[in-house]
C-alpha cells in the first residue's frame, strides 16, 4: 500500500538534476533492441560490402582445402591442432573482416544511447540479488510482466520478418547448389542479403518503439513528489537562513571598508541627521569626485562624526544629499547630472579653506 501511495504522490516530472544524477549512476534508458538492430546493420554491411570482396579468394581457398582433403590425417591430437592452425591461417582474416562490422555497430548502438561511465557502486555485490523474494518480484512483478510481453513481441516480430524474407527462398538456394562452385557464394550472399534487409527493417522499427517505451518508463520512474521538487529547489537556491547570514556578513564587511575610507575624503555632503555622502576630489587624481562612503540615519551620523574628527568639511545641503544618495555608488565617480551642483560645493569648500589660510598664515 505504501509503495502504491508513494507512486501516486509522484505527480511532478523529473528535474534536469535528477535526470543527470540518474545518468551518472548508470541508470539510463537503454534498449537492447537498438543494440540488436545495430548488430544486424553491421551484419548487413558485412554481407553487402565486405563478403563480395572476400568471396573470390575465399572460394579459391575452399577449393584448395577440398582438393587436399584426402591428405588430411586425424590420427593424433597433433593432427587436429595442425588442421585448426591451417583453417585459422586461411580463414581467420576473412572471418575477422566479416565479424568486425557487426561488433563495431553493436558497440556503437549501445554508446549512442548512453555515454559509457564507470560506476563504482555497480561493481559492489548486491546481496538483494540473491533474495528469492526479490527474484520472484522481478520475474512476476509488474515490471517483469511488462518485460516479458516486450520480449514476446520482439520474438514475434523477428519470426514474422524471417518468415517473410525466407518465403520463396528455398528453391533459389537449392538451385544454387547445382551451379558451379564459383557461383554458389554469390547466390548465397544475395539470398542472405535479402533476408537480412527485411529482418533489419522489422527489427529497426521494433527498436524505435522499444527505445521510446524505455525512455517513457525511465522518466516515469524518476517522477518526483511536490515535496521533493521543493526540497531540490531549496538545496539549489541554498538555505534562506544561510543566505541571510552571508548577506549580513557581506554588508558588514562593506560597511567596515566604507568607514575605513572616510578619512581619505575631502568633503561630506549631509542632510543634518539622515543622509551623509563622503566624497574625494583632488584635481588631477580623478576626472570627477569619487564616492567613498554613504549612509543613512546612524551610519550617516557615524560618517559625519568621523569626518569632523578628521577635520573634513561637512556641507549641509538637504536637497542635494537626498537626491544623490539613491543615485551614487560607493567606489565610483558621481553621475554627470551632479557635476554642477557638486562643483559649486567644492568651490565653496576651497574658498573657505583659502580664507582660513589667509587669516592664519
Amino acid at each position: 500500500m505504501s509503495d502504491a501511495a508513494d507512486r501516486d504522490d509522484k505527480t511532478e516530472d523529473a528535474s534536469e538534476k535528477k535526470r543527470q544524477d540518474s545518468l551518472e549512476r548508470g541508470d539510463a534508458p537503454v534498449s537492447r533492441d537498438v543494440v540488436t538492430a545495430a548488430g544486424l546493420a553491421g551484419a548487413w554491411i558485412a554481407v553487402a560490402f565486405v563478403a563480395p570482396l572476400q568471396a573470390p579468394q575465399a572460394t579459391i581457398r575452399l577449393g584448395r582445402l577440398l582438393e587436399g582433403a584426402d591428405a588430411i590425417r586425424l590420427h593424433r591430437g597433433e593432427d587436429a591442432g595442425a588442421l585448426l592452425v591451417l583453417v585459422i591461417r586461411e580463414w581467420g582474416p576473412t572471418l575477422l573482416l566479416l565479424v568486425a562490422p557487426l561488433a563495431l555497430m553493436a558497440v556503437a548502438g549501445h554508446v549512442a544511447q548512453a555515454r559509457p561511465r564507470i560506476v563504482g557502486s555497480r561493481l559492489h555485490p548486491q546481496w538483494s540479488r540473491l533474495s528469492p523474494r526479490q527474484g520472484w518480484r522481478r520475474l512476476f512483478g509488474r515490471q517483469g510482466g511488462a518485460q516479458a510481453l516486450r520480449t514476446l513481441a520482439r520474438i514475434a516480430v523477428a519470426l514474422i520478418a524471417v518468415a517473410i524474407a525466407a518465403r520463396g527462398l528455398v528453391e533459389p538456394v537449392l538451385g544454387a547448389l547445382a551451379r558451379p562452385p564459383a557461383l554458389i557464394a554469390g547466390d548465397l550472399l544475395s539470398a542472405v542479403d535479402g533476408v537480412l534487409t527485411t529482418t533489419l527493417i522489422a527489427v529497426a522499427l521494433a527498436a524505435a518503439a522499444d527505445i521510446l517505451l524505455s525512455r517513457l518508463h525511465w522518466l516515469k520512474g524518476l517522477r518526483m513528489t511536490r515535496a521533493e521538487v521543493k526540497e531540490e529547489h531549496r538545496q539549489a537556491e541554498g538555505d534562506p537562513h544561510v543566505r541571510q547570514r552571508q548577506r549580513s556578513l557581506r554588508l558588514q564587511r562593506a560597511r567596515r571598508r566604507m568607514i575605513a575610507s572616510v578619512p581619505q575624503a575631502t568633503l561630506v555632503i549631509a542632510n543634518p541627521t539622515h543622509y551623509a555622502i563622503a566624497l574625494r576630489y583632488v584635481r588631477g587624481e580623478t576626472a570627477a569626485p569619487l564616492v567613498l562612503a554613504k549612509g543613512v540615519d546612524h551610519l550617516a551620523l557615524r560618517i559625519r562624526g568621523l569626518a569632523e574628527a578628521h577635520r573634513i568639511p561637512v556641507i549641509e545641503d538637504k536637497a542635494l544629499a537626498r537626491s544623490m544618495y539613491d543615485q551614487v555608488t560607493v567606489d565610483r565617480m558621481i553621475p554627470p547630472e551632479f557635476y554642477e551642483a557638486v562643483a559649486a560645493v567644492v568651490h565653496t569648500v576651497n574658498k573657505s579653506a583659502a580664507g582660513r589660510a589667509a587669516r592664519y598664515p
